[in-house]
C-alpha cells in the first residue's frame, strides 16, 4: 500500500495509481521494453490461444499501452534505460518506443546521460 513520503515499486501495469507527483519509470532500455517477443518454454502460442490466455506479442503492445497510460496522468515523470550491458560492456539504446514518441508528438525529448564516476562501484570483472 503506498504511503506519503515512500517509495512505492509496482509492476508498470499497476503503477500510477497512487496519485504521486514524481513518477520514476526504470528498464527502457531496447532488450527489456516493451516486452521482448521471446518463446516461452512452458506454454507455447497454440496452447496458449486455445486456453484464451494473452498472447505473447500482446505482452509488448500492454506495456506500451501502460507506458502511455503513465505519460499521460503523472504531473512528472523520469524515464530510466540501462547506461551498460555488464556481460559486454556495451551501452544498450534506449527503447524505440521514446523515438517512435518523439515523431508522432513532434516533441523533442531532453536526453541527459549520467556522469561517469569511476572507482564508485564494482562491475562484473570486480
Amino acid at each position: 500500500e503506498p504511503c506519503p513520503g515512500r517509495i512505492s515499486i509496482a509492476p508498470i501495469a499497476q503503477s500510477g495509481y497512487s496519485h504521486r507527483t514524481h513518477l520514476y519509470i526504470l528498464g527502457l532500455a531496447e532488450s527489456h521494453f516493451p516486452s521482448p517477443v521471446s518463446p516461452d518454454p512452458a506454454v507455447d502460442d497454440e496452447d496458449r490461444a486455445r486456453w484464451s490466455m494473452p498472447q505473447r506479442r500482446e505482452r509488448s503492445q500492454g506495456d506500451t499501452a501502460h507506458l502511455i497510460r503513465l505519460l499521460g496522468v503523472a504531473h512528472h515523470v523520469t524515464l530510466s534505460a540501462h547506461r551498460l550491458v555488464l556481460a559486454d560492456g556495451r551501452e544498450p539504446f534506449p527503447t524505440p518506443l521514446f523515438s517512435q514518441v518523439a515523431r508522432q508528438t513532434q516533441i523533442r525529448p531532453l536526453w541527459q546521460r549520467p556522469m561517469a564516476q569511476r572507482g564508485l562501484g564494482c562491475d562484473d570483472l570486480e
